[in-house]
């Protein structure tokens, strides 16, 4: 028998958590066809030899919706050997939607229907995507402007959207999704009971994942089942030069020092205003005072207008990044933390901090790692049997967030560095039990009639390589994207086509629409 691919001399990580052993995988028409020593001619083979053979990734929350109808890539993504992401995550989704709903930039709306959105994303596939039925899409569609304003649905629209759950779960869909309340989209204005009574179709219907954020634990979720998405922590991108009222939303995820007296009232000022304050001595030293040599106790926490916490910065000035300098002369910098740029320059932490930032009129932009910094926490959180790997987050904000490489993190730094879980318990992080969690029962393992979605890599040297940004032309003139590729990932096979080659894209298009097990097509 002539295989299509044969993988040989590679040591197995199966996705299973058992150990990992030396094979060859046989790969026909798309599936596994063999796992064990194999002599036949295959129309292509690759030499594994030292080389990890794994289930490919799957990235399970993302928000590709509307990027993976014009790339079929979903980047960066599949660089960090993903094979398969799932949209529809947070409530927020592009579908069902009627005319007046189809605003996404870049997108060409040809659906209205969950249904019909599922065939459109199958019509250019690169990586395969599997999708949740959104909590602020359904009550959009039914409720229309007042979706946004009115927390109480009627009767008879719970109703009409438990059968917009219903219909995208026959249509394949893989679950539910909604988000805390008080967020500023349809979901987050919905009062709780909503939420479970949307939830209670997948219990209805015996299947399905229901994905509800982190607000939920605090206060008691009920018994639909949960899901806890552990990254190294939300990075954000800090522009000293953003100009936003000081009681907008959009301040608190931009600004990290939200709460801080001092820096709530400089950044309230006009720009021209605002470069004066950072220029004046006795501003510094205060601003210096809450930011750098303060703790968090001592600074005010503030709140947003729906009381949430605003001022969480963590001082960790070592993890803010210069991420793009405004002005060639300072591309040199990039990439630098401001604790080593203070430090190069013989300059106070602030001082380099603003000194670059006017420089540049206040447009340089800088990386911000908030949270999960704690290396002992994040150790025991991630070695935990019940927390689930992943969180991209990928397409929700292509210009100030990645987390691309939260596999190649975990297995370059966690797994081979600080050796907090086994190569075989890490991909079947990545894999199995990602897979089993959506019900994908075809992906996620090494074995005979599984597809051949698959991730070649090199144990000794995977890791993610250095974020950048890229011009991303869906966002307009000028716009830039936070690339982050991986090194030490040789192949990404999807439905047994090499789908990348030594980072490179082959041209492939192999990937599928996965769709959930009450799908009859």
């Amino acid at each position: 028998m002539a295989y299509d691919l044969l993988i040989k001399n590679g040591r197995v990580v199966d996705g299973s958590g058992g150990p990992a052993f030396y094979a060859d995988v046989a790969v026909q028409n798309g599936k596994i066809v063999g796992v064990g020593k194999f002599t036949e001619s295959a129309a292509r083979t690759i030499d594994a030899d030292g080389r990890v053979v794994a289930p490919g990734f799957i990235d399970h929350h993302t928000h590709y919706d509307p990027q993976a109808l014009w790339d079929p890539l979903c980047n960066y993504t599949v660089q960090n050997g993903n094979t398969t992401v799932v949209v529809g995550q947070c409530g927020q989704t592009i579908a069902p939607a009627r005319p007046g709903d189809q605003r996404v930039n870049g997108v060409n709306f040809t659906w209205g229907s969950i249904a019909e959105y599922l065939d459109a994303l199958g019509q250019r596939r690169g990586v395969n995507v599997g999708a949740l039925v959104g909590h602020s899409g359904v009550r959009r569609y039914v409720m229309g402007e007042a979706a946004s304003e009115r927390a109480e649905a009627t009767a008879e629209e719970i109703e009409s959207m438990k059968q917009l759950v219903r219909e995208g779960m026959l249509a394949g869909a893989l679950g539910f999704s909604t988000t805390p309340k008080d967020r500023d989209d349809p979901a987050g204005v919905a009062a709780e009971e909503e939420r479970y009574m949307l939830g209670s179709v997948l219990g209805e219907l015996g299947t399905g994942l229901f994905q509800w954020l982190e607000d939920s634990f605090r206060e008691g979720i009920r018994a639909y089942g949960s899901c806890i998405s552990i990254t190294a922590g939300p990075i954000f991108n800090l522009r000293l030069g953003l100009d936003v009222p000081q009681d907008e939303d959009l301040i608190s995820p931009h600004i990290m020092f939200a709460g801080m007296p001092t820096w709530d009232s400089v950044m309230a000022r006009p720009t021209p205003e605002r470069m004066r304050a950072f220029r004046d001595t006795e501003i510094r030293r205060a601003l210096s005072a809450e930011a750098v040599e303060g703790t968090v106790a001592q600074a005010a926490p503030g709140t947003d207008r729906r009381g949430s916490p605003r001022g969480f910065f963590n001082r960790r000035w070592d993890l803010v990044e210069v991420f793009m300098a405004h002005q060639e002369r300072n591309r040199q910098f990039e990439g630098k933390s401001v604790e080593q740029l203070a430090q190069e320059q013989g300059k106070g932490i602030m001082e380099a901090f603003l000194d670059l930032s006017l420089d540049e009129d206040l447009e340089t932009h800088f990386l911000c790692v908030d949270r999960n910094v704690d290396v002992d926490s994040q150790r025991q959180i991630l070695g935990s049997p019940y927390t689930v790997i992943g969180t991209t987050d990928g397409g929700a904000r292509p210009d100030t967030m990645d987390r691309y490489e939260y596999s190649t993190n975990l297995l370059g730094y966690w797994v081979r560095e600080k050796q907090i879980m086994s190569l075989e318990d890490a991909v079947y992080r990545l894999t199995g039990k990602t897979a089993l969690m959506h019900e994908l029962h075809d992906r996620g393992f090494i074995a005979p009639g599984k597809a051949a979605d698959l991730t070649i890599f090199d144990a000794d040297t995977i890791a993610s390589k250095p974020r950048e940004p890229v011009d991303y032309p869906p966002a307009g003139a000028n716009a830039k994207h936070v690339r982050r590729g991986a090194i030490g990932i040789d192949y990404v096979i999807v439905n047994g086509e090499v789908l990348l080659e030594d980072g490179e894209h082959t041209g492939a298009l192999p990937g599928q629409v996965l769709r959930g097990p009450l799908y009859q097509g």
